[in-house]
């Protein structure tokens, strides 16, 4: 008798390990790794991001504005995703050439040259930001591809703002983080999930017209426990660099321009669908905006590690 409860117990410690074992969550994967040379314009995707003060190196280091000096984006001309950069760099890894492409025009090759005394402040979101011109010839070359009647002008960013700048972060990290020209802050994190959930309850029109780059993340995610788990990431680990969340990404209606079409949805989708299912009636949420505190490389495959959780509010 006793042998047979020993076999009993032993079978249920099995049994328990086995459903124990079956109910551990699966890592957290990096999925895709996404720079963005020219603010608003085309994405390159990465293998691996080596991570600088302000993010991922070269991430929105480049920025358009017009005569007036006022910064372009997708919300002014959303056919600007349409140029596409690519980055060359040297044997030594120094980065010497930025080719640009568009539909219907040659490339345009800019050779990366060292900033000039010319520095001129031009605003990004009402902060002051030290840029240069680069030149008469790329700036012609957007004209023409854009088909403009003014011209659009090519800036390198030659300063940096604070994030805590931003109203919604100014409690959120102090000073020390600085970025050059995202609209908020140093990274973008999202999940598939978060996508999945909201694309399966966007109008039927609209689920075959958008796909998760028109979120303009830097980092996607596969493998999170539910959809936009990636809202609470306080504190989070990606190989050997640490990431802090700041805040929930409010959308802006650049989300609702169709992949296909670079038209704005008439709804608002899926910014309307994000107000109802997660967000306040006001705004709709999509991914994590976040600051890294420390340099580091984030490769894809890697596990995301999220130490610390807290609800973020709505700013």
């Amino acid at each position: 008798m006793e042998v047979y409860t020993y076999l009993i117990l032993g079978l249920l410690l099995i049994l328990a390990i086995y459903f124990l074992k079956s109910k551990k969550s699966s890592p957290i994967i990096v999925t895709d790794i996404i720079c963005y040379p020219i603010k608003g314009c085309g994405a390159i995707h990465l293998n691996e991001g080596k991570i600088s003060k302000y993010g991922f190196i070269e991430d929105r280091r480049w920025f358009l504005a017009n005569d007036k000096l006022e910064n372009i984006t997708q919300r002014e001309n959303p056919q600007i995703v349409k140029i596409q950069p690519r980055l060359v760099y040297s044997e030594e890894g120094k980065l010497t050439n930025m080719i640009l492409s568009y539909e219907g025009m040659p490339d345009f090759n800019l050779e990366i040259k060292e900033l000039k005394s010319e520095i001129i402040t031009v605003p990004i979101w009402k902060n002051p930001v030290q840029s240069q011109d680069e030149g008469e010839a790329v700036s012609n070359w957007i004209s023409d591809a854009l088909k403009l009647d003014t011209r659009y002008h090519l800036f390198r960013c030659a300063g940096e703002w604070a994030v805590n700048k931003r109203k919604e972060y100014e409690s959120a990290v102090s000073d020390d983080f600085k970025t050059m020209a995202p609209d908020a802050a140093q990274f973008l994190v999202v999940c598939e999930e978060t996508f999945a959930e909201t694309a399966s309850k966007l109008p039927e029109y609209k689920r075959n017209d958008i796909n998760i780059h028109v979120f303009r993340p830097n980092i996607i995610a596969r493998g999170a426990p539910r959809p936009f788990d990636e809202e609470w990431w306080e504190n989070f680990k990606i190989n050997d660099v640490n990431f802090q969340g700041i805040g929930r990404c409010a959308r802006c209606r650049v989300t609702t321009i169709s992949p296909k079409t670079l038209e704005f949805d008439y709804h608002g989708e899926p910014v309307s669908t994000l107000r109802k299912i997660n967000g306040n009636g006001v705004k709709g949420y999509f991914g994590m905006h976040c600051v890294k505190l420390n340099h580091g490389t984030v490769r894809l495959g890697d596990e995301i590690q999220v130490i610390s959780r807290r609800k973020f509010p709505d700013i």
